[in-house]
Parts: structure tokens; sequence; C-alpha cells
């Protein structure tokens, strides 16, 4: 089977299925790491990010989520969760899509962005990042890009990790990169970065 070649059955290229692959291998542990001494971390079924491009690590729910020491106070633990994922989940049009297309993320899409994912990207500066997450999914993989979330979303005085609508760390009280920071930032580079594809 060539490089590009496609599997005769779920259509996806050799170099989609090794990026899926690796970055599925890295899941886990990921979600370990992140929440390390919290309730019942280990055992819960945790997803660091959903299919629309937001990072579900940075996520008040699943802090929250990942706090409770009931079942019943989960609210959500991220977008492809078994366990618990959003109330929205089965209804959302991107994750079905992505589904369809037995892939993670409209990052690693053959049609991306497409004239449905560019909808969501509106509503405030965490949904408005999803066009520039997307874009580095695009260009360095879901792995990749996991790894850099999970580093931008750690304090670095105190390595806590905090969520979208934090401006100090919850844990040292540190100053952190807020969301609307890094939006202002990437909108000043995006009219390069998507003429690029991503680069």
């Amino acid at each position: 089977m060539s490089k590009q070649s496609s599997c005769g059955i779920c259509h996806m290229t050799r170099r989609h299925f090794l990026k899926t692959a690796a970055a599925a291998g890295a899941l886990a542990a990921f979600a370990r790491h992140s929440f390390a001494g919290t309730p019942h971390a280990a055992s819960r079924d945790v997803s660091l990010f959903a299919a629309c491009g937001l990072y579900c690590g940075a996520c008040e729910s699943l802090h929250r989520s990942m706090e409770a020491k009931q079942s019943s106070a989960i609210q959500c633990l991220g977008c492809w969760s078994n366990e618990k994922p959003p109330a929205y989940g089965e209804k959302c049009q991107v994750r079905s899509c992505c589904k369809k297309r037995k892939i993670k993320t409209c990052g690693e899409c053959d049609d991306f962005p497409c004239p449905t994912i560019q909808t969501f990207f509106t509503g405030g500066p965490r949904y408005e990042l999803r066009e520039k997450y997307l874009w580095q999914i695009n260009k360095d993989g879901l792995a990749a890009w996991l790894a850099d979330q999970k580093k931008r979303w750690t304090c670095t005085a105190c390595g806590s990790s905090f969520a979208y609508g934090d401006k100090r760390c919850p844990e040292c009280g540190k100053p952190v990169l807020t969301a609307e920071e890094e939006l202002a930032d990437f909108n000043k580079t995006k009219s390069s970065i998507i003429r690029h594809g991503g680069r």
C-alpha cells in the first residue's frame, strides 16, 4: 500500500491512520497526567479534545467533573468520552461528521476548512480559538497539538492546570495567558497562517 493509498473499508489514508494511531496512544497518558491526584482520575474515560477544535482540558466543566467525588456530580468528561460526553454531543453536527469520516477533529479532514466548521468560529475567545487550534492540528497533527495545549494550559510557576476563563492560576495566583490574549495574538497573524495552510 502506498503512503497515500486509502483503506477500502474506512477510506482513511495511511498518513491519517498513522497520525490518528499516534494521537490515540498519547491521549490516555495526557489525561492521566493532566488530572493526576484528582479523585478516580485513572479510572475515568476522559477526552481532552473536541471534534470542533476546543481543548476540553481547559474547560471548567471538565475540571469540576474531575474533582467530583460522586458520579452524579460529573457534568462532562470531554467530547469523545464514552462515560460522560457533553449533553449536546449526539446532536453535534461537527462531531457526527468526524465520526462518519473516521477522524477525531476537523483539522484532520481533507475538506478543512469547510463551510460548516467555519460557522463555529464565533461566540467568544474560547470558541473563536477553535480556528487557530484546528489549523495547528492540520499542520502538526493531533498528538503534537495536545502536547502543546497541555503546556499552554499549565501554570509555569506551580505546574497546576487552569481553564479558559482564568486570568490567574487558581492555585498560586500568578497571572496566566488568557484566552482573550491568545486570540488577539492569533488575529494579528491569522491571514498569513491561513494563506500558508497552517504554516
